[in-house]
């Protein structure tokens, strides 16, 4: 070979090398070795996890060949990560519970984060008063996750009104 040859190695999913190019070899006789790539890829455990394996062979014009063969292991080991800003934990007035936002996740590999919403209510010491939890989960193709959980507490502290006048105090005779 007339360089260095490129080495196995582990990379991320958005990290993956090209193909060294051009390669080259050189022989004693030959002044116009063939040189041929292949690359072959082998699926792992989910759609960002995978082995690139490139191989180089150089031919002279009599048959003789040498090969090098680079693999490279490709792995998703990054969590997603929030577009926006989580929804923070609050105490509220019971008609003032906030509506559910709308979330989304990025990931550096995976084009098409799922984002996963539960609620749960916890009830309190009336009707009116109880707990929401909310909980996000940002999960990748490859398993990897986040998680943000927003505490809502909801309370009555409000006196009722009255719909309409009342009446007034007033003196009268018999």
């Amino acid at each position: 070979w007339d360089q260095a040859m490129p080495a196995d190695e582990t990379v991320e999913c958005d990290a993956v090398p090209a193909a060294a190019s051009p390669i080259t070899a050189s022989d004693n006789c030959d002044t116009d070795v063939t040189v041929t790539f292949t690359e072959d890829i082998t699926a792992g455990a989910c759609d960002d996890a995978y082995t690139i394996t490139r191989t180089w062979v150089a031919t002279d014009n009599c048959g003789n060949a040498i090969t090098h063969v680079q693999v490279i292991t490709v792995e998703d080991t990054t969590d997603p990560t929030w577009d926006q800003g989580m929804p923070a934990d609050e105490t509220v007035e019971c008609d003032a519970v906030p509506l559910v936002p709308v979330i989304t996740a990025s990931d550096n590999c995976d084009t098409d984060v799922t984002v996963t919403f539960t609620e749960d209510i916890t009830a309190g010491a009336c009707d009116d008063a109880y707990t929401i939890t909310r909980t996000w989960v940002a999960t990748d193709n490859c398993g990897n996750a986040i998680t943000h959980v927003q505490v809502i507490t909801v309370e009555d502290t409000t006196d009722p009104t009255w719909d309409q006048g009342m009446p007034t105090d007033e003196t009268v005779e018999c």
